[in-house]
């Protein structure tokens, strides 16, 4: 952030006149300022902590003043604070009773402390405190006016607000004795702002109008109707207002007479085909922000908020983050469709794989536990379950598994010598239908569970998987076609090597990560709107 304008104006706090004047010990100095984006537009409506100091030169040195505000309103990037007014953090009248120049510098929590701001005139009103006084000393002895000659007493002569309107005859100010100056800005409105600070301030030995000359005035009132105007500064003092523009035309200010000046209005109408063609569109990063006085589009970067998380998600596990925006808002540039609704980084996306049986025993899997077996009820000897992973697809001792007429119940479990991602899995029953199983329950390493129904046949016969990444698999008979020795002459488990990144997988509401990866990643949503 940036400031853009400091306006200073200050006030005194009561004297409070005892036995001898005293000068008032403590001061308040009013603020005003707006905060801009490095993008040059207001920031965000809200309060803020402010450090304000005063400091005896531009850059350096310590300050000689400091208040910490933890709560400053900024409305449309405009605050107002006044310094002083805590009696925690006293403003002393001393700091500018020095006749010397002041700065004031300003820092936003977070931020660095911006360059300081030159205190001008105002504040050393506080001088007018220290005559107030001296106008309130009894004089013994004093000359009066009879005493003196013509030109005795010259301005040098005489201290700030020596002469107060009470001492003056009236009409005895006449346009002779009165220099204007006028407040300047480089801000726009400035002169107003100016104006309304000066109007703000206490006013000490200020001349009453009834003690100028009526000529004086005469050349800056257009009427006698201004002059109620001009003496309270009140909108509603203003008599016979000047015509209002016509249908059309727009008010740009108003003429030394005081009538009008009007213009026809200019505003314009833009739609997005007019920045596109103009070269004016906002890139998509960007929005429109304003549209300046040439027409052009002021465009602004959009910030992008923080939707949903962050969250962390272990190795090998998925979590889901609802977001509750357009899945498209939230889906970023370089993610590519691997199929199956999931999403991976365009750098880490791998190509296509040729499933292979990842339980074979020639590839690694083995069968570590079974149910039963006919003759030895060991896994590796007759009839046992480690026949099913041989690749031999004959029904014999040695080359397929049976039980002891267990049927419905009878269970064995496989290894796979690392994870895979299965998605079919191929089974070829015992050569009689007497020994037929039917439906089985699949259980993988991440405790999901699958229902896969057996045809009425020998087989070998491919069935379809939801894809899952696995180590193990356990297979329970739920039912079957004969229970007399029921079995497998061979199982095969159909998968690839699982992709080693971060997938998305996109829905209306949420998106769910899955961090196929060996440790552990975060997953958070950013979206702009």
């Amino acid at each position: 952030m940036c400031l853009r304008r400091v306006l200073v104006a200050l006030c005194l706090v009561g004297s409070g006149l005892a036995a001898a004047p005293v000068l008032a010990q403590n001061a308040h100095i009013q603020i005003e300022g707006a905060l801009t984006s490095t993008a040059g537009l207001p920031v965000a409506d809200g309060a803020y902590a402010m450090a304000f100091r005063v400091f005896e030169a531009p850059a350096g040195g310590d300050p000689l003043f400091e208040e910490v505000v933890l709560t400053v309103p900024v409305k449309l990037g405009v605050f107002t604070q006044v310094l002083g007014a805590n009696a925690k953090t006293p403003l002393p009248s001393a700091i500018f009773t020095a006749q010397k120049a002041r700065f004031i510098s300003l820092q936003i929590t977070g931020e660095a402390e911006l360059p300081r701001v030159e205190i001008f005139s105002v504040p050393l009103a506080i001088w007018a405190d220290r005559a107030g006084l001296a106008g309130s000393l009894q004089c013994t002895g004093c000359l009066d006016g009879s005493q003196l000659g013509d030109g005795a007493v010259a301005t040098q002569h005489l201290q700030d607000a020596a002469v107060t309107g009470t001492k003056l005859a009236p009409a005895s100010v006449s346009g002779a004795h009165v220099a204007f100056t006028y407040a300047t800005s480089d801000e726009k409105a400035g002169e107003a702002l100016a104006a309304k600070l000066a109007h703000d301030l206490d006013c000490t030995a200020c001349v009453n109008i009834d003690r100028v000359d009526p000529q004086v005035l005469a050349p800056y009132a257009k009427s006698a109707d201004l002059a109620p105007l001009a003496t309270s500064a009140s909108w509603t003092d203003l008599k016979a207002f000047p015509a209002a523009c016509k249908d059309g035309e727009v008010l740009a200010g108003y003429a030394s007479d005081g009538t009008p000046a009007c213009v026809a209005d200019q505003v314009k109408t833009y739609s997005g085909a007019d920045f596109a063609l103009s070269d004016q569109d906002c890139t998509s990063k960007g929005g429109v922000a304003a549209i300046g006085k040439d027409g052009k589009v002021l465009c602004a970067a959009l910030a992008r908020k923080l939707v949903a998380g962050p969250s962390s998600v272990d190795a090998g596990k998925s979590l889901v983050l609802t977001h509750g925006l357009n899945t498209m808002e939230v889906l970023a540039t370089g993610w590519i469709d691997v199929g199956a609704g999931y999403w991976e980084p365009v750098s880490t996306a791998q190509a296509a794989q040729t499933p292979f049986n990842v339980a074979a025993a020639a590839n690694g899997g083995l069968c570590t536990g079974q149910s039963t077996s006919y003759s030895s009820n060991n896994i590796n000897g007759a009839y046992g379950c480690s026949n099913v992973l041989d690749g031999d697809l004959n029904d014999s001792d040695t080359a397929s598994w049976a039980t002891q007429g267990e049927g419905t119940g009878s269970w064995l479990n496989l290894q796979l010598p690392k994870a895979y991602l299965v998605s079919k899995m191929t089974y070829k029953q015992r050569n009689c239908a007497c020994e037929w199983n039917k439906q089985l329950k699949l259980t993988f390493s991440d405790n999901s569970t699958q229902t896969v129904v057996l045809q009425n046949t020998q087989g070998p016969a491919t069935y379809d998987l939801t894809p899952v990444t696995t180590t193990t698999l356990k297979i329970v008979v739920e039912s079957v076609y004969g229970t007399t020795n029921n079995g497998a002459c061979e199982i095969e488990l159909l998968g690839v090597e699982p992709s080693k990144s971060i997938r998305l997988r996109k829905s209306l509401n949420a998106i769910e990560l899955v961090n196929q990866t060996n440790t552990a990643a975060t997953l958070q949503i950013l979206a702009t709107y």
